[in-house]
C-alpha cells in the first residue's frame, strides 16, 4: 500500500511540475548544488578558476529542460559557499570570491554573487553578496548549468578543496498567453 502511495506521489508531482507555477515553486525552494575545487598547486595572490557543473532535483527529472521554458525572471535569491573536503579547510584562506553563471564555452557569463575581504576565521560556510542585475533565464534554459569561481587566495592550501556552491533562484510562471 506504501509503494502505491509513493507512486501516485510522485506522478502528482511530476504532472504538477510540468506548469509554470510549480516549476517556479521547485526551482525556489530545491537548490542548485555545484562542486568546485581549490588546488593545492595553487599560487596565493593570483586570480584563479575552478568551472563546475550546477546540479538539482528538476534538472535530474526534467532532463529535456523543457520544464525551465515554462518559468521567466529567474534572479538568484541566496548564494553559499560550503567546504567539503578536506572538513577543516577554512574558507578564510581564500581572500575574494566571484561567482558567475557561464554558458558551456564560456562566450556569455553573468555574475550573481561576491564575496569581497573575506575574514581569515571565515570558517567552513560563507554566504555570498548577490548580484541581482540581470536576469538568468538562459542560462536556467541551458542543459547544462555552468559554474564559475573566481577566487584569490589569501594563504597556500597544503590538500586540495572540494567545495560546494549551494544557490536558490526566483522565477515566475509564463502566462498562458506567451
Amino acid at each position: 500500500m506504501k509503494n502505491n502511495y509513493r507512486l501516485l506521489v510522485v506522478m502528482v508531482a511530476c504532472l504538477l511540475a510540468a506548469c509554470g507555477t510549480m516549476q517556479s515553486i521547485v526551482l525556489s525552494t530545491i537548490p542548485y548544488t555545484t562542486p568546485l575545487a581549490v588546488a593545492a598547486s595553487a599560487k596565493t595572490g593570483q586570480t584563479l578558476t575552478s568551472i563546475g557543473t550546477a546540479s538539482s532535483f528538476d534538472k535530474v527529472i526534467f532532463k529535456n529542460g523543457e520544464n525551465v521554458n515554462r518559468i521567466n525572471a529567474v534572479k538568484v535569491i541566496s548564494a553559499e559557499l560550503k567546504t567539503v573536503l578536506p572538513a577543516d579547510f577554512e574558507l578564510g584562506q581564500l581572500s575574494s570570491i566571484k561567482i558567475y553563471m557561464v554558458t558551456a564555452d564560456e562566450s556569455d557569463a553573468v555574475l550573481v554573487a561576491s564575496k569581497e575581504k573575506i575574514t581569515a576565521d571565515a570558517g567552513g560556510t560563507i554566504k555570498l553578496d548577490l548580484n541581482n542585475s540581470s536576469f538568468l533565464d538562459r542560462f536556467i534554459r541551458q542543459p547544462d548549468i555552468k559554474i564559475k569561481m573566481i577566487y584569490t587566495l589569501r594563504s597556500a592550501v597544503t590538500a586540495d578543496a572540494n567545495l560546494l556552491m549551494v544557490m536558490n533562484f526566483s522565477a515566475t510562471p509564463v502566462s498562458a498567453g506567451n
